[in-house]
């Protein structure tokens, strides 16, 4: 009995001292790993992954002009169709809880234009979202509070997964040794601006899409989301930066429930005393009817992105002559 009972605690030792060194084996291997990424994330200057972030970050050029929001600013609005220097910021697929997080990297590293171009998304702003689109400014968990408290607000179980610093590369590591490598290998001079070139097949693409479009159901403004947006607003402010909100356009006829969530957008921006430009309540005549200029029902062509980046520059003469 006695010497059972040594076995077991001897068991038990030894399987603490085991389990120990493993923790203390896994951190090891999540901060060194970790401290490789970080390496090769602030070296990248393209692609999605923050490489296009580093670039604006590093990049002497100074700003006029500083646009930023999903797709549909990333692929139709041309910097050098502005007047002045600008840069575009946009990433695909981002909503307001990036921009906003994205806002405040920017405040922090004292990187900041004069105008900031916010395109927004009346989809973004109605109905319910869980804001993950945060996620693809991990790399400043823990760095950023904007962005560390938004990435918090994804679930309560958010915090504890960044415990390991690898998490911040979740998904991201072999996109991030490929755009490490293209940074490598050759010169990067970029304006942020992806253009779509026109396809033969652009016109049938436009129309099918169109097709395919399911109108929105009802539903009113969001006030979470108008939050987000609220917030993004009163950190322009503070900062003196100058912020006009614009919506491109889409081919497809507006259905009653979506012009009713372009008005409370709008009436929500005049209330913010934010100036926005609205070109689906305010169509861009040259584009209408033309299936050739676009891409699918909701992004422009290479083409149809001069015409709207043109349109852009009149119209924000006319705002800014007006001050």
């Amino acid at each position: 009995m006695v010497i059972n009972l040594f076995i077991f605690n001897f068991d038990v030792k030894k399987l603490f001292q085991y389990l120990i060194f493993c923790m203390f084996a896994l951190l090891v291997t999540d901060r060194g790993l970790s401290f490789i990424l970080d390496y090769l994330y602030v070296k990248t200057k393209t692609g999605q992954t923050g490489g296009k972030i580093n670039y604006y970050l590093t990049s002497t050029k100074h700003v006029d002009f500083l646009i930023m929001g999903n797709s549909r600013s990333l692929y139709q609005i041309i910097p050098d169709s502005l007047a002045g220097n600008a840069y575009n910021l946009s990433h695909a697929g981002m909503g307001p809880s990036f921009q906003t997080g994205l806002l405040s990297v920017l405040i922090k590293q004292a990187k900041l234009p004069s105008i900031i171009l916010l395109h927004i998304e009346p989809y973004d702003f109605i109905g319910d979202h869980e804001n993950r689109d945060i996620q693809n400014l991990r790399y400043y968990y823990g760095k950023d509070s904007i962005v560390t408290q938004l990435i918090n607000k994804i679930s309560t179980t958010e915090k504890f997964k960044f415990t390991f610093q690898l998490y911040r590369y979740n998904g991201k590591g072999f996109s991030l040794l490929k755009n490490f490598v293209q940074t490598s290998s050759s010169a990067i001079d970029s304006n942020g601006y992806e253009p779509l070139p026109p396809q033969p097949t652009d016109s049938i693409n436009t129309l099918y899409s169109v097709q395919a479009h399911e109108p929105i159901p009802a539903a009113s403004l969001n006030p979470e989301q108008a939050e987000i947006l609220s917030d993004f607003i009163q950190m322009c402010r503070v900062k003196n930066i100058k912020l006009i909100c614009f919506t491109s356009p889409v081919y497809y006829e507006s259905d009653s429930n979506f012009t009713v969530a372009l008005d409370s957008l709008g009436a929500f921006l005049a209330k913010m005393n934010v100036p926005y430009l609205n070109y689906i309540k305010s169509p861009i005549e040259s584009l209408e009817n033309h299936p050739s200029l676009w891409r699918d029902a909701n992004h422009l062509n290479h083409k149809g992105a001069q015409i709207e980046s043109q349109r852009l520059k009149k119209d924000l003469t006319g705002l800014l002559e007006q001050e």
